[in-house]
């Protein structure tokens, strides 16, 4: 099976962020850097296929082990930003106490707000949508699923951050999918019957000094 390149189109991901875009970058340069050194080494004909096993070998433990660093490098800076969107999350959901969105939301419900009502409300001010979120689910009525939607809905940052982060998994998934495809596809030219049979080159060399068995005998008393 032939192994195709990244494209100028996609080699920085598709709809990544700047941050993502980096990382992918760097990434499918190592890709497309194995896959045009795979073909050369199938374009070859001055060594026969059990002469290639070796390099096929080489070029899959080397170029697969370079690539995997920067893939797990991506994989990292993806998780550090993911924690540090939840960490500005949990800010937000943490600015009304527990006391204070028990007192707002009692409040609104002792006003007899209409459910209308109500959702203008949390629409309106982002005080009382955080409230609702940090009020167990029998006081708001709200699950927290929709409550934290809701109060996040007045930080369209936070939004947007977690859009992006979620196209860079995204991104991210495709990559590692094509990355182990090509490690893969490498590794299946690797001829392991010719390997296993290969001479040992080291054996060229002679011994420095090799030792008789009388002194191989002396040596174990």
């Amino acid at each position: 099976m032939a192994l195709s390149k990244f494209t100028e189109t996609l080699i920085r991901g598709f709809q990544t962020s700047p941050n993502g875009a980096v990382g992918h970058h760097r990434v499918a340069l190592r890709v497309n850097q194995a896959i045009d050194a795979f073909n050369g080494l199938n374009a070859d004909t001055t060594r026969s296929r059990s002469e290639k096993a070796p390099l096929y070998k080489q070029l899959q433990e080397q170029h697969g082990k370079a690539i995997k660093a920067d893939l797990d490098k991506f994989g990292n800076e993806l998780l550090a930003r993911t924690d540090a969107h939840e960490a500005k999350v949990a800010k937000v959901l943490n600015s009304v106490s527990l006391a204070d969105a028990v007192q707002i939301v009692a409040g609104l419900k002792a006003a007899g707000l209409t459910a209308e009502q109500f959702r203008s409300a949390i629409a309106d001010s982002g005080e009382i949508a955080v409230a609702m979120a940090r009020v167990p689910q029998a006081l708001s009525g709200l699950s927290a699923d929709v409550a934290t939607a809701a109060a996040l809905n007045h930080y369209p940052d936070l939004l947007a951050e977690a859009a992006a982060n979620e196209r860079d998994f995204s991104a991210y998934s495709s990559l590692s999918n094509v990355v182990d495809r090509t490690i893969r596809e490498i590794g299946m030219n690797v001829d392991e019957q010719a390997l296993a049979s290969r001479f040992d080159e080291s054996k060229l060399s002679p011994d420095a000094a090799p030792k008789t068995q009388a002194e191989q005998n002396a040596a174990a008393e």
